[in-house]
């Protein structure tokens, strides 16, 4: 709770070198509440990393190939927001599969996180498929179960996730934003 000194002075009454004598001096009390603004989210799907027949070099997307899908998640509040109880769903996309070897360059983890600027002081583990330890998830059913293990490089095994779920952890800096990637192959 703040406290507003007001004054009014009437401007019509006033007479020049007299004081006004409807001036008042008010105290109000004023009770200001702030809700927090929900994390904004952005879905982009990055160019074609990788395919059988030009390898990384200018690969186009076709059957086989590989590329990154990327999830960005942005705190637009001036200040911090808790978000270890938000969950991100990531449906898998038309005609693609979830590609646990990789995005074909051979560079980095699976799952790839990134700090926006300025940084969010989230984080986010992966260890593997199968474990129940990270914060990531796997579905077979639509989401209904998160229990699912796809087995990576098992095309029939990664094809069968019908979504993912990334649940990042910490307070989310104010105006920051916090980006998760995993590679997908095109069907």
């Amino acid at each position: 709770m703040g406290l507003v000194l007001l004054q009014w002075n009437r401007l019509a009454w006033m007479v020049p070198g007299r004081p006004d004598a409807d001036s008042k001096s008010v105290t109000v009390n004023v009770t200001l509440s702030v809700e927090p603004k929900p994390p904004l989210i952005t879905v982009a799907m990055g160019p074609t990393s990788w395919n059988a027949l030009e390898g990384t070099l200018r690969p186009k997307a076709i059957p086989g190939s590989k590329r990154r899908v990327t999830l960005t998640i942005t705190n637009p509040d001036v200040v911090p927001t808790e978000v270890s109880t938000l969950s991100v769903v990531l449906p898998t996309p038309a005609y693609m599969a979830v590609a646990l070897g990789g995005d074909g360059t051979g560079s980095g983890a699976v799952v790839q996180t990134s700090e926006g600027s300025p940084a969010s002081t989230l984080t986010m583990t992966y260890s593997a498929p199968s474990s129940t330890t990270d914060n990531v998830d796997f579905s077979s059913n639509g989401g209904t179960d998160w229990s699912y293990a796809p087995v990576a490089g098992n095309a029939v095994a990664q094809s069968a996730v019908t979504h993912i779920r990334f649940r990042p952890q910490g307070s989310m800096a104010a105006q920051s934003s916090y980006s998760i990637s995993i590679p997908y192959s095109v069907m």
